[in-house]
């Protein structure tokens, strides 16, 4: 499968259509690397002292380090961004509100195995929801190269 790339200025209208077509898409060099570096120092501190995973799902080798909104304010800016906003209102517009659930800082560390492919909106397991709605709108925003080599994401 070939993942669409669109153009950092893409319309929300066909970031959506790429998504419902293909269940993924790839906006290229949305984050200047001003914004990236800001997000990087604002996330340091957090990221040294972030403990490793627990278990192979959470990845021996990996940290993370929520709360982006708190820590961030470079990230705040990220994660209103307009574009992607209008995606999800289109995206979730059956629903009558939504909510973020989730931010995160992630770092791969060296010989980390590569996680088991799962469905993000398998968090909300206990809720029933129609078949036909999505649930969950993932979006990763890439401070590193994101290769096989360093733990980007799989798709399905």
């Amino acid at each position: 499968m070939t993942i669409q790339h669109l153009a950092r200025d893409s319309s929300s209208e066909n970031i959506a259509e790429a998504l419902e077509h293909d269940g993924c898409v790839i906006l290229d060099k949305v984050l200047s690397r001003n914004e990236i570096d800001q997000v990087a120092r604002d996330m340091a501190p957090y990221m040294q002292v972030a403990p490793k995973g627990e278990d192979e799902f959470d990845g021996f080798e990996t940290r993370r380090a929520g709360t982006l909104i708190a820590r961030s304010p470079k990230a705040r800016e990220i994660i209103m961004n307009p574009s992607i906003l209008g995606v999800t209102n289109k995206l979730l517009s059956h629903a009558a509100t939504y909510q973020l659930h989730l931010t995160e800082s992630v770092w791969v560390g060296p010989g980390s195995t590569a996680q088991e492919i799962h469905k993000d909106q398998e968090d909300f397991k206990g809720c029933s929801f129609a078949k036909e709605h999505d649930t969950v709108i993932s979006t990763m925003w890439a401070l590193t190269d994101f290769t096989e080599a360093n733990g980007a994401t799989r798709v399905a």
